[in-house]
């Protein structure tokens, strides 16, 4: 649809939308960043190809398959808000993500491998609904996998999508349909697909995820589709040598050029996956590639003075506005920091691994967090409770302001740097072999202990409210007292614990979510919640 449709469609209206500009594109659609007027809210509205709606039938088969993925409800499934056809165009609106996605967030290198199976288990239970309810999404690849602003992984863009129960296929006159590299070998080829498809395309995301590159890549679509079909599966480790022996072992059964040779059902395949040792359990060291610690120069600290981010005052919080005030109920009286401080050895170390993982716009952060000393030394790694609170909430605010959308990921990327550095610098012992509930329980209550000698004081409270789900509560969390009013949810403290999880080898197990943000609601206490992946297991 090219150049002339995105120049004539922005600043025009379609129905009740707005459009403001075009925000992406390829072969099938252009997505626009679009206002709905009447409810005054941002959407994404994806305009479809003139070349796909003039086929014979294409209407009446996607206005079928619209309807049936309009019912799919899952938090890992972008809903579908609209769908329209008029006499030049056809649209679909979705919420409009900003956070980005599953490939901006690879950068062409291997992911976090504690990142990596959140991806999995995301998708898994995203795929696992789609399958349950008949439909079968046939173009998985990164590029669909949105950020939510929480952290979580939505699935989307079920344009090609294709019910189970019905014969058709959304080709153009014989010919495959999908994206070269993701595609399953039946796929490229033409021939019948079933969910066993969607299984093989996590597995192509799983390797890529791993190490940075696809397993079939030809120098041109035809190539690679070719080499899909026809050439053996290889190995991951060929390009991550760290990698155990059993992730090739798993991912040649799911890239298994014949479907009857891959699991029948995605939950199967997640369960394969689960099965690794993800978080370290087998003793293999495969993330990507770390940066080397370096140890902490003497310097002098920081004088007592905030950095120079201009001060907002939080907005009042009600009982009736927060769940903390459900917290009597679990026997917990509220905790008030009598002292605003934190160790100067946790700043120094937050410090650090916001420049590892700010890269070339460490200069930028350092601007926005008002402190340029910072581009010159590090603070002072002592144990003195010398550092304010506030600064730490000060350095979440200028990661915000620094990476925009893309600053939940970068927070989650920070925190697993600094919680793997505060580990191998003897801060933390991590917790093996307690497997299950006993063990959830015992690395939150480490967790809860370390973070209470960071305060100097008990502000943080484990509790277990049935088989499947724990909470933990930061009182005065350092994260958020003093944060914008507003401001997204506490990415570092979910990487925190989802790192602490990992090193006790559980985090393939459970799932962390923030239920409530201390500096959304005003009063600077957040509330995680813990629970499993596979309830009642």
């Amino acid at each position: 649809m090219g150049l002339f449709m995105a120049s004539e469609l922005i600043g025009s209206r379609l129905g009740n939308y707005e459009i403001t500009e075009e925000i992406g594109a390829g072969g099938m659609a252009t997505v626009y960043r679009a206002m709905q007027q009447v409810l005054n809210r941002e959407v994404a509205l994806k305009v479809l190809s003139p070349v796909l709606v003039h086929q014979e039938g294409f209407l009446t088969r996607f206005k079928q398959e619209a309807l049936t993925v309009a019912a799919l409800d899952h938090p890992n499934i972008l809903p579908l808000f609209d769908f329209a056809s008029g006499d030049r165009h056809t649209y679909l609106t979705m919420p409009l993500m900003r956070g980005g996605t599953l490939r901006d967030r690879m950068r062409g290198r291997p992911l976090q491998l504690q990142m990596a199976w959140k991806v999995i288990a995301d998708m898994g239970s995203a795929l696992g609904h789609a399958h349950a309810s008949g439909i079968v999404h046939r173009d998985l690849k990164p590029s669909n996998v949105l950020v939510h602003a929480d952290g979580r992984h939505l699935l989307s863009d079920f344009g090609l999508a294709r019910s189970l129960h019905h014969e058709h296929h959304l080709t153009f006159d014989g010919t495959a349909l999908g994206s070269p590299g993701y595609m399953a070998p039946e796929q490229a080829k033409g021939e019948a697909i079933d969910q066993r498809a969607d299984v093989y395309a996590l597995g192509v995301i799983v390797h890529e995820m791993l190490t940075g590159h696809l397993p079939f890549r030809g120098s041109s679509h035809l190539e690679t589709m070719a080499l899909t079909v026809g050439q053996p599966y290889r190995s991951a480790r060929e390009h991550n040598p760290a990698l155990p022996r059993e992730v090739d072992d798993v991912l040649e059964i799911l890239l298994a050029k014949s479907p009857d040779q891959r699991p029948r059902s995605v939950r199967e395949a997640v369960e394969m996956l689960a099965a690794l040792p993800f978080n370290g359990t087998g003793g293999h060291a495969y993330a990507a590639p770390a940066t080397p610690v370096t140890p902490l120069p003497p310097a002098t600290p920081f004088p007592g003075r905030a950095p120079a981010i201009p001060s907002v005052t939080p907005y009042p919080v009600t009982p009736f506005e927060s769940r903390a005030a459900i917290l009597p109920a679990l026997g917990l009286a509220r905790l008030v920091a009598r002292q605003p401080y934190c160790r100067n050895s946790y700043f120094a170390n937050l410090i650090q691994c916001a420049r590892d993982s700010a890269g070339p716009a460490w200069p930028e952060l350092v601007r926005n967090l008002g402190m340029r000393e910072l581009l010159h030394r590090d603070p002072a790694g002592t144990d003195d409770l010398g550092t304010p609170a506030r600064y730490v909430s000060r350095l979440d605010d200028a990661l915000e302001a620094t990476f925009g959308p893309a600053a939940p990921a970068r927070m989650r990327d920070w925190a697993f740097l600094a919680a793997d550095r505060w580990a191998r610098a003897g801060r933390k012992s991590g917790l093996r072999g307690m497997l299950g509930r006993k063990g959830v329980s015992a690395v939150l209550e480490a967790f809860a202990l370390d973070q209470d000698e960071i305060r100097g004081e008990h502000l943080h409270v484990v509790r277990q409210l049935d088989q499947d789900e724990f909470w933990i509560i930061h009182y005065s969390n350092a994260h958020a007292v003093g944060r914008r009013a507003g401001a997204a949810g506490c990415h570092f403290q979910t990487g925190s614990l989802e790192a602490a999880l990992s090193r006790a080898g559980l985090l393939n197990q459970w799932r962390v979510e923030e239920i409530e943000c201390g500096a959304g609601v005003g009063s600077g206490d957040c509330i995680f919640a813990i629970r499993h992946l596979r309830p009642g297991r």
